[in-house]
């Protein structure tokens, strides 16, 4: 169901109908708990408007098929583009969505009748994960029980209590912990109402916000000069360009006052294990992939 936490389900079946699901407490992330997307599931795959046979299209709209025709017909199509253009005359286009064993079983397929063309990146946050191969060499996050190792939890451009049941539980666990949390959204969230401080600013000035920051950090020596010295490439010429945003220029863009902008900075310069997690939104407009970096 396009959810990072593949939650698994105990489901109680009779008569080859299914009756009930639960999640499954032995999970390590869900523990039992499951969404109410998850609940549906059992009306989702008991629905009269179901569509459970093969349909075409014909002039008059689609009608119903047997597989067989269908096999067929994929099969000759396949057929005939390996024979005018090979193999890589096929794109295999797939995103994420379902994410158990079985997501990428259309690659073995194409592997089996001698490869496809694929895609690198995502339509869906491909701008992000570009950025961080720029910062970092990779695309890596934290597992999402490390907010309970932090003592300063960041949620930019998210909200978990709408799309992340799980995650929403441990930033309450957390929070109870005495982690401080911060909600950077344009908008007054489900989450940013419920948990933590909220700061919102201004649609797509993130970067502007996190640059101010970093100005903040920067000419209040709140950072680690030897690592700096020892591990970065470019930092002078990145303080110059952070001459343009101090905290009384950032908030004529953001909308988040000077002192929001020094308090928050402070917050984050200081803390012992700070983490900043990352929504899908900040990158999907224009220049979101410098705003990630």
């Amino acid at each position: 169901m396009d959810c990072f936490d593949l939650c698994r389900f105990l489901v109680t079946v009779q008569g080859n109908r299914i009756m009930d699901i639960k999640g499954d407490p032995s999970h390590p992330l869900t523990r039992g708990i499951i969404c109410s997307k998850g609940r549906d599931l059992i009306q989702r795959h008991s629905h009269p408007e179901r569509l459970r046979h093969p349909m075409v299209r014909r002039k008059s709209g689609f009608v119903r098929t047997t597989y067989a025709e269908v096999f067929d017909r994929v099969a000759a199509t396949l057929a005939s583009i390996h024979d005018q253009w090979g193999p890589t005359g096929v794109l295999n286009y797939t995103s994420d969505g379902y994410g158990g064993v079985k997501s990428r079983i259309q690659s073995i397929f194409f592997n089996c009748l001698g490869g496809d063309t694929r895609f690198s990146g995502s339509l869906c946050w491909g701008a992000g994960m570009a950025a961080q191969t720029f910062d970092f060499g990779d695309v890596q996050g934290h597992l999402p029980e490390d907010v309970l190792n932090s003592d300063l939890v960041i949620v930019w451009g998210r909200n978990p209590k709408a799309t992340s049941l799980h995650f929403y539980t441990l930033l309450k666990q957390a929070e109870k912990n005495n982690t401080r949390i911060v909600i950077i959204d344009p908008i007054q969230s489900d989450t940013a109402k419920s948990l933590g401080t909220h700061v919102a600013l201004k649609p797509g000035t993130d970067a502007a916000l996190a640059l101010s920051m970093a100005h903040v950090t920067v000419t209040e020596n709140r950072y680690d000069r030897s690592f700096v010295q020892n591990h970065i490439l470019g930092f002078d010429r990145f303080c110059q360009y952070l001459d343009r945003f101090d905290p009384e220029t950032a908030s004529r863009i953001t909308g988040v006052s000077p002192d929001t902008i020094r308090k928050l900075a402070r917050e984050y310069a200081a803390a012992r294990a700070p983490g900043i997690w990352m929504g899908y939104g900040m990158q999907r407009y224009a220049n979101g992939g410098n705003t990630v970096r």
